[in-house]
């Protein structure tokens, strides 16, 4: 039994790249299968945030300043 360690930030960088370079719903369905795929239990609500363009739930109230 593996054990995962975690995504590396560079591999998440990757498949943000991908998907942002997909026009294509059902490629963008596939590309997060895979990714969430490969992410740890862990990783997954953060990752999704991210992914959303949040750094966490919107009731928290947290945003981007940049």
């Amino acid at each position: 039994m593996g054990y995962n360690m975690g995504m590396l930030f560079s591999k998440l960088a990757l498949y943000l790249k991908k998907l942002e370079e997909t026009p294509s719903r059902l490629s963008i369905t596939e590309i997060l299968s895979d990714l969430f795929k490969e992410s740890s239990s862990d990783e997954v609500d953060k990752i999704t945030y991210l992914v959303l363009g949040q750094l966490a739930p919107a009731y928290e109230g947290i945003v981007f300043k940049i």
